[in-house]
């Protein structure tokens, strides 16, 4: 079975100060606010427009290179 290239998108760095989640992004001590949906959102839409190219490069590597067997 082929390797999935799956990006790991990391909102820590942006929701969490020292180690914990900053308070605005908490609800209630299990669940993230609002605005820390939106920036998971952001980060994914950026994820996305920015590996559209090389997504289409790879599959046509990987076409070309099932062509060869």
């Amino acid at each position: 079975m082929r390797g999935i290239d799956i990006p790991l998108i990391d909102t820590w760095p942006e929701l969490a100060q020292d180690g914990y989640l900053l308070p605005q992004y908490d609800i209630d001590g299990m669940h993230l606010s609002r605005e820390a949906a939106l920036v998971s959102l952001q980060k994914i839409i950026d994820c996305l427009t920015g590996s559209t190219c090389a997504i289409r490069a790879l599959r046509a590597r990987r076409s070309a290179g099932a062509a060869l067997y």
